[in-house]
């Protein structure tokens, strides 16, 4: 009896050695095979692709530092991200319209990015396609560790520091005994951003899994007007709110807002050299804000669409918006003078663009909206 017991114990520990093992080796595979990297890039384009790090490798490269910060916005470690711009991916997909809207330019269309934990980001077409640096917006799909090197009681890491690791590989590192940072005497785990990245300014987009190209459905409260583009004039101008309301812009509006200016050579992606101007207006951000029926406007899934009186139209995304620096101007002079005829008494104009494409003139409406 005692030698079936004891080899009934030794079964016993070998299959709950072995469960323990399947399920560890089990569920590796399952994080391993949940953050399998690849974006879904469809909506508004010639072909839809599936954007591997494989594909992403062979289009034009780029490098950044990035400080990789949490959703908490709390500092987590650094890196070098490698991986190519977001407009380059893109391209590859071709952005085209899917129906006619009126507008035969893609300024007034989107990007929603969409991340594994389900949350949401808009990117404008022209905060990719018109930007002054088209490497600041990149998808990244691989990085490699910024160790602080000048610690006396450094651990040892439990992974190669001079590796760049692609998004796959990072499920595999083993990151316990590894210091991200040195804040006084506290020190916490390496941590690495999770599946492919996107990197925009300061900011990193973690496991982004979907960008669908899409065409704005908001229609202009006000018709377009056949106008001569050199002398066509609106005097005032109309906000739409997040929930259709309408309402002119008293003067009044302007009394407490920012004067903001900019000294730019313009460039048109058409025409080519517009001259070099000298522009002040108001920050659109503070007039936004005081019409908005949001208490608290969430960047990520907001933005604006600016219309002219004869049509014209440009998108901008909430980050554009509400960017710590002034970034958009509601423009009231030109060079010292104030428009002529042909310019409107407002105009939308944007500092980060190359191309001046996205300068609204004769501003008619701005319609607020919000994509839930």
């Amino acid at each position: 009896m005692k030698g079936k017991a004891a080899l009934l114990t030794i079964l016993l520990l070998f299959t709950a050695l072995a469960l323990f093992s399947a399920n560890r080796f089990k569920n590796t595979d399952v994080i391993a095979a949940g953050k399998q990297a690849s974006i879904k890039i469809y909506g508004a384009v010639s072909k839809e692709i599936n954007l591997t790090p494989e594909l992403i490798s062979k289009l034009p490269q780029s490098v950044k530092r990035v400080k990789f910060l949490n959703d908490s916005e709390e500092y987590m470690a650094s890196f070098e991200a490698t991986g190519t711009p977001l407009q380059k991916a893109l391209e590859e997909a071709s952005v085209k319209k899917a129906f006619d809207d009126g507008f035969d330019r893609e300024l007034d269309m989107y990007f929603l990015v969409k991340r594994r934990n389900g949350k949401t980001v808009i990117f404008s077409y022209g905060e990719i396609f018109a930007n002054n640096d088209y490497n600041n917006i990149m998808i990244a799909s691989s990085f490699k560790f910024l160790y602080p090197h000048k610690h006396t009681d450094f651990k040892p890491f439990n992974f190669d520091i001079e590796k760049i690791y692609t998004s796959e590989e990072i499920n595999k590192i083993d990151r316990n005994a590894c210091l991200a940072c040195h804040n006084g005497n506290v020190t916490r785990k390496t941590a690495f951003p999770e599946g492919i990245c996107i990197i925009a300014g300061k900011r990193l987009i973690e496991d982004v899994i979907e960008i669908k190209a899409c065409q704005c459905f908001t229609s202009p409260a006000h018709p377009a007007e056949k106008a001569d583009r050199d002398t066509m004039w609106a005097e005032k101008f109309d906000i739409i709110n997040e929930e259709a309301k309408s309402e002119e812009v008293k003067v009044e509006s302007f009394s407490q807002l920012s004067i903001d200016t900019a000294e730019v050579v313009t460039v048109g992606m058409g025409k080519g050299f517009h001259g070099k101007h000298f522009y002040e207006g108001y920050r659109l951000d503070e007039l936004l804000k005081k019409y908005s029926s949001q208490k608290n406007i969430d960047p990520d899934n907001f933005y604006v669409l600016a219309t002219a009186l004869d049509g014209y139209r440009c998108l901008f995304s909430g980050n554009e918006l509400f960017a710590k620096e002034a970034n958009i101007t509601l423009v009231f002079a030109q060079d010292l003078k104030t428009p002529e005829k042909g310019e409107g008494r407002y105009k939308v104009f944007i500092k980060n663009d190359f191309y001046i494409d996205r300068c609204v003139r004769t501003l008619k409406e701005l319609s607020l909206n919000i994509v839930k």
